[in-house]
């Protein structure tokens, strides 16, 4: 009966054969049954009905046959397609793995997303035939198995059986293979050096008979978190920020059954992670601020600097908070306080910190101290000047009665070469303060640009302010 079944398995090439002998058994066996009459030959006498009868079975067993080793399962649409690809194992083998190990793992990664992820997995004979095009052909042919199947993560595996008399019932080697968006050399670099470090503890699974339900269920454990860290490694390289918190936030709070080093080690720089995702958040609020101007994107990157968890990052975010501070409290001194503990070697820290003590008080000190700052304006990069003017105009717009700001800006405008309009906001300034014109501190930074500007007219017309 083993003999037979062992014949008949779709596994094997001689299946095709087996069932040719069965087609061919069942016709001549039909034939045979067929008799000349001396009303009929025996051609005429033949059962049509009973013939596409015989024949349509084995037909659909062919079918059957070729389906399955050629089938591969598809994830589905909306959903984050993972494909399992475990070649070189047995019938009973690959049935274990799928009931004990990748199930599991299924249910695991989907207890809190309600099925955001579907997992599927070749049979054995199509994952044979595929890791044999993944060794030769490389991300190339992976890329194109990942695209049949709908997926965008390919877990990869090979599996070394036990003996009869062995205590091994099979070794899983496991790499992991991820789609994503194109990333800079360096980026990539880092991103693939992370997944390596992460999936080291699975390239290695060793499974023994008499514990195969307990080394299961502790390996896919250890998958959810690898898996998931990994996943929100890539969100965060490929900057989908919002998806990584979620991510790292998650693995934070799962519960482990597994004594694995590399779990503790995920464990302890998921703060970082953290802080690094708060971070870039952030920025990419302050980024959307500089273009809209709308105050709740700066009311969200200040409630991702005050994360606990930024803390645990080497990047400065005290310029950022400083002027977060400001733009929405009008807070000097918090801005000021900012600005003094922020890395020195920012190139817009002394701009900044000018800024500040300027618009709480329109001393001469601050005046002149100003002045001497922005002798040095032109190491600053282009971009950073532009919106050093966009942020100091917005002040002024917000409280005109700041005018000693317009001072700030005609220094600005005198460098971008703009003079009509560095006249303009000096001639304010010096009007609207007439304290200063007398100061004698000062005589020498009023003496040059009452030279500088005598020579400058302008009409209403020209200057839009």
């Amino acid at each position: 009966m083993d003999y037979f079944k062992a014949l008949i398995d779709w596994r094997k090439n001689s299946s095709f054969f087996m069932l040719f002998l069965i087609l061919i058994a069942a016709v001549t066996a039909n034939y045979n049954n067929l008799k000349s009459t001396p009303d009929s030959l025996w051609y005429n006498n033949i059962d049509y009905v009973l013939l596409i009868l015989l024949t349509i079975a084995p037909i659909l067993v062919g079918a059957y046959i070729i389906f399955m080793r050629t089938y591969i399962p598809k994830a589905k649409k909306g959903k984050i397609g993972i494909v399992f690809c475990i070649s070189y194992t047995e019938p009973q083998q690959y049935k274990t793995i799928c009931d004990k190990f990748v199930r599991p793992f299924k249910k695991l990664i989907n207890a809190n997303h309600l099925n955001k992820y579907d997992v599927v997995i070749v049979n054995d004979f199509v994952a044979a035939k595929y890791y044999q095009r993944f060794e030769e052909y490389g991300k190339d042919a992976g890329l194109k198995f990942l695209k049949k199947s709908n997926c965008q993560i390919l877990i990869l595996g090979d599996c070394i059986n036990g003996g009869e008399g062995e205590e091994l019932f099979c070794k899983l080697n496991l790499t992991l293979g991820i789609i994503h968006p194109t990333l800079i050399q360096a980026m990539e670099q880092l991103l693939w050096h992370d997944i390596s470090v992460a999936f080291s503890p699975l390239k290695k699974i060793v499974i023994n008979k008499k514990t195969q339900t307990q080394d299961f269920e502790s390996n896919a454990d250890i998958l959810q978190y690898v898996f998931k860290f990994i996943l929100a490694t890539t969100q965060l390289y490929c900057n989908n920020i919002e998806e990584a918190t979620k991510l790292f936030l998650e693995i934070k709070s799962l519960p482990t059954f597994s004594n694995c080093p590399t779990i503790d080690q995920i464990k302890q720089t998921l703060d970082n992670r953290l802080g690094l995702c708060y971070f870039v958040f952030a920025r990419q609020q302050y980024s959307l601020y500089q273009t809209s101007r709308d105050a709740s994107y700066l009311q969200s990157a200040l409630g991702a600097i005050n994360m606990p968890y930024i803390k645990s990052i080497k990047y400065d975010v005290n310029v950022l908070k400083g002027i977060c501070l400001f733009v929405l409290n009008r807070d000097v001194e918090g801005a000021i306080n900012c600005m003094n503990t922020a890395e020195r070697n920012d190139p817009i820290l002394k701009f900044n910190k000018v800024f500040l003590k300027l618009y709480q008080n329109n001393s001469s000190t601050n005046i002149n101290k100003a002045y001497y700052t922005y002798q040095s304006i032109d190491k600053l990069p282009q971009q950073t000047i532009e919106e050093l003017e966009r942020f100091i105009y917005d002040a002024y717009k917000q409280d005109e009665e700041k005018t000693q700001l317009l001072f700030l800006l005609s220094m600005i405008y005198n460098y971008l070469g703009n003079s009509v309009l560095a006249k303009y906001c000096y001639d304010i300034f010096y009007q609207k303060n007439p304290h200063i014109q007398s100061a004698p501190s000062l005589k020498a930074v009023l003496n040059f640009f009452n030279e500088e500007y005598k020579n400058i007219e302008y009409t209403d017309e020209e200057v839009q302010f």
